[in-house]
């Protein structure tokens, strides 16, 4: 049976029965957790939250960096048939105050120094509250010698409740595959997040989708740089180690020259993570002094990634970036470009994401839902193990994305003769310049051309004769200063006159999700 067939069964048993004196999780310059050590402090964990009355069905919110408590976390509750709801450490106490609403969260496990910076405004709070250290697990016996940890009244920590409960473990509880796993929130770029329900069966078969593409085995190192709160994270870092045995690096957070010397340090030889986290370590002047002649595999997705961003990656890193698409509601990528394989360009300069994962069917459709032609541009619609049942709580989104057996993605594209997909933009970012249709992304792919350029974003402003006109966001490469009309000047010679910017703002960085995805919502609100 291959990866891709198993829709039953859960990450918990698959790491189970695997060698559990293998390295798991390589963290900072720590020595490493195997796979024993991580299940003993989670069955330990699980016990605790059990005793504080967490049980099958219960919601717990997961406040983390990228930490191996992230992973113990996760484990605990899974162990009891809770759900973890993935909270991203970047967001503000008003967008954790829903997220924990719109959860019903009974438990939140949280970073300690962010408790410490914002308990007083989640409101209410849940009943009961751990808090934990990115240190305490920094050496093999736990906190380092002379740190206070940082104590909130009314919390747990982590840590002792490990402690406290060494060696025991919870009654089993049956995990079924279409349990929710993990709630894990929408990017919110279009709106208010939601919490997509991915499944325990959603989250195996993500994992065999990178494991069937990447070739990743036993004898490769994952750097685990995308956020583990995100779907990059939980089914290209963690699930992708599960099932292959490969250690997986974690570094609390990213920062560029921290991941320049982990990549060194551990021979990392895959990951996947933004173009922006990407282009951060092919700018960082600390990247002459580190050798990643290990990091062969590349992968990045998230968002439409212009070629010439790629092609500065490439020759900074000195692997090729291999593509991928998808979104929260897939678990994992529903197209990836296959390792090894050539980047292929499309219209206007576009690079393609690749043909669909196995055992998943993509279709494009028009405004009727009727499939178009080849190279024909609509809606990316996508079906298979990896795509979620729907959104929690939410009927009214989950029938309108879920129709007609596919998930309807909102982003338009179109596929070539090899079945090769290429995105083209979000439905509801196009622009309507004097009933022109303008992308976007064509528009950004132009002026992240220029050689000063370093990020773009465009939007669609109200403009009395043309109905819209095109505003440009761009910000500058390190050490350059820009000017507008230079930018404008640069896209007006190589767009279409309705397709070049009326406007251009120069800005030091453009606002941007917590996984590194430009916000065009957030520079609409600017720009009204």
């Amino acid at each position: 049976m291959s990866s891709l067939e198993v829709t039953h069964g859960n990450l918990l048993e698959a790491f189970a029965a695997t060698d559990q004196g293998a390295p798991f999780l390589l963290y900072r310059d720590g020595p490493a957790l195997n796979r024993g050590e991580l299940d003993g402090r989670a069955r330990s964990l699980a016990v605790a939250l059990s005793e504080r009355h967490i049980g099958r069905g219960d919601r717990v919110g997961v406040l983390l960096q990228n930490d191996p408590q992230f992973v113990i976390a996760l484990f605990a509750l899974w162990h009891l048939g809770a759900t973890a709801v993935s909270i991203s450490p970047l967001n503000r106490p008003s967008e954790i105050n829903h997220l924990l609403a719109l959860s019903k969260a009974e438990c939140l496990i949280a970073d300690d120094t962010l408790w410490q910076a914002m308990g007083r405004q989640i409101s209410p709070a849940p009943r009961a509250v751990i808090t934990t250290s990115p240190l305490d697990f920094a050496t093999a016996s736990g906190i380092l010698e002379g740190r206070e940890k940082l104590r909130t009244p009314g919390t747990e920590d982590l840590l002792e409740l490990c402690q406290a409960y060494i060696g025991e473990s919870p009654p089993p509880h049956p995990i079924h595959a279409l349990d929710t796993a993990v709630l894990t929130c929408t990017s919110g770029t279009t709106g208010p997040a939601k919490g997509a329900r991915n499944t325990h069966a959603n989250l195996l078969a993500a994992g065999g989708v990178y494991r069937a593409v990447t070739d990743v085995s036993s004898d490769d190192v994952i750097g685990g740089f995308a956020p583990l709160f995100h779907v990059t994270g939980l089914s290209g870092h963690l699930a992708l180690s599960v099932l292959t045995g490969a250690p997986l690096v974690l570094n609390h957070r990213f920062d560029a020259n921290e991941v320049l010397a982990a990549i060194e340090n551990h021979q990392v030889t895959f990951t996947v993570a933004s173009i922006t986290a990407l282009t951060a370590l092919a700018q960082s002047p600390e990247l002459a002094h580190h050798d990643l002649s290990s990091l062969t595999r590349i992968y990045s997705g998230g968002q439409p990634v212009p070629s010439s961003s790629a092609e500065r990656v490439r020759a900074a890193l000195g692997s090729p970036v291999h593509l991928a698409y998808g979104m929260t509601e897939t678990t994992a990528p529903t197209h990836l470009v296959p390792f090894g394989s050539s980047p292929r360009t499309g219209l206007n300069g576009a690079l393609s994401v690749g043909p669909p994962v196995p055992g998943l069917t993509s279709v494009i459709v028009d405004a009727l839902d009727m499939p178009v032609a080849t190279g024909e541009a609509g809606e990316i619609c996508v079906n298979g193990p990896t795509v979620v049942p729907g959104y929690h709580e939410d009927p009214r989104e989950s029938a309108l994305a879920f129709r007609g057996g596919h998930l309807h993605t909102g982003d338009v594209g179109y596929v070539d003769n090899d079945g090769w997909l290429y995105v083209v933009d979000r439905i509801k970012d196009q622009i309507n310049a004097s009933g022109y249709k303008v992308w976007p992304t064509e528009v950004e792919e132009v002026l992240v051309g220029h050689p000063g350029v370093h990020e773009a974003a465009v939007i669609g402003v109200p403009d009395e004769y043309r109905g819209e006109s095109v505003k440009a966001f761009v910000s500058p490469m390190p050490g350059v200063t820009l000017e507008p009309d230079e930018v404008q000047s640069w896209a007006r010679q190589r767009l279409a006159a309705y397709k070049y910017p009326r406007e251009v703002v120069v800005m030091d960085e453009l606002p941007k999700s917590a996984t590194g995805k430009i916000l065009r919502r957030s520079l609409r609100e600017t720009a009204s």
